[in-house]
């Protein structure tokens, strides 16, 4: 039986390098890219056990990936390559949307040029700003504070014109909080950073009073509903259709619950370190996840205490993994 082909970009990144050992266990040829710029050690030593090699490649070059894309004639493309941290994007707004547009125009100019008729894009709930209401739906106006969150709206809008103008289905994936393990190096999320704040034994910084929420989902959670997303939107291949979905868990959790959690997981007295808000940080954040429930008929698995577990648990015994 021919295996259908998907390529994935940005594969050596955290989320991606899910997303390719998750399809290559549902049995896809998985074509993995990433430019190595940003790349994780977890992420390339896990793909390395299941015999994935990632492909060096900078998804800016077009011949370079059509000559690429031509060999694996992929039936669809997930999207997942990106800078994606909010705080340098407002000090290098010049280099995000260099890497971030220009790579979602070219992954598009692909999907024209050799016919490939699905798009699965991981975009982010950054896109929505500070929230008007919580828990917030797809319909909810968007209005990023960064140049990241107003990047990824641009590249959802190139996406939406592009499919509708040369026929192919895409699914949009507003990500809230993803954590889990190879959540590693400078641009780790703030479960990553406190769990390792643990593990050394040193205070984990909170910037304002840790009031504020956000929605954290498992990484593998994350990949399951891209995968489910995919094949939904395999089925639509007659169609040119597309739609946007939260990916979240619908809970909040405050940020001092992170660190209550770790003193009672690590039995550890430790006492995190106050500083001022950081300029635009929102203050609550949860994702209505209705939509998502009612097309892919999935709701994330991992509760938040049980993924925190595994992630300081792991973390102790593999550096790389936090």
């Amino acid at each position: 039986m021919l295996k259908l082909s998907i390529v994935v970009t940005g594969a050596a990144g955290f989320i991606a390098s899910y997303i390719c050992r998750d399809l290559y266990e549902h049995g896809y040829e998985v074509l993995c890219i990433d430019n190595f710029s940003r790349a994780r050690s977890y992420a390339v030593r896990m793909l390395k056990k299941y015999g994935l090699e990632v492909i060096k490649a900078d998804i800016r070059d077009y011949e370079r990936l059509k000559e690429l894309f031509m060999k694996s004639r992929p039936m669809a493309v997930v999207h997942a390559a990106a800078y994606i941290d909010v705080g340098e994007s407002l000090e290098r707004p010049d280099v995000y949307a260099g890497n971030n547009i220009v790579s979602t125009a070219t992954i598009l100019r692909l999907l024209r040029d050799l016919n490939i008729k699905s798009i699965v894009f991981l975009s982010s709930a950054a896109v929505y700003g500070n929230p008007m209401y919580v828990p917030i739906d797809e319909d909810h106006p968007p209005n990023p504070l960064s140049p990241y969150g107003l990047y990824k709206l641009c590249e959802e809008g190139l996406i939406k014109l592009m499919c509708r103008v040369f026929g192919c289905s895409y699914i949009i994936l507003r990500i809230f909080n993803a954590y889990g393990l190879g959540q590693s190096g400078e641009y780790a999320g703030v479960v990553s950073k406190f769990v390792k704040a643990f593990i050394e034994n040193r205070p984990p910084i909170i910037y304002g009073d840790g009031m504020q929420t956000r929605d954290f989902i498992y990484v593998e959670d994350v990949s399951k509903i891209v995968i489910l997303a995919l094949e939904y939107a395999l089925n639509k291949l007659d169609r040119a259709e597309g739609t946007i979905l939260n990916v979240g868990t619908g809970k909040e959790i405050r940020i001092l619950d992170i660190v209550k959690l770790l003193r009672d997981i690590t039995k550890k007295d430790i006492v995190p370190m106050f500083t001022r808000p950081r300029s635009g940080d929102i203050k609550r954040s949860c994702a209505d996840i209705s939509r998502l429930r009612a097309l892919l008929n999935y709701i994330p698995q991992t509760p938040f205490d049980v993924g925190l577990r595994k992630l300081y648990e792991v973390c102790s015994m593999e550096s790389d993994a936090c």
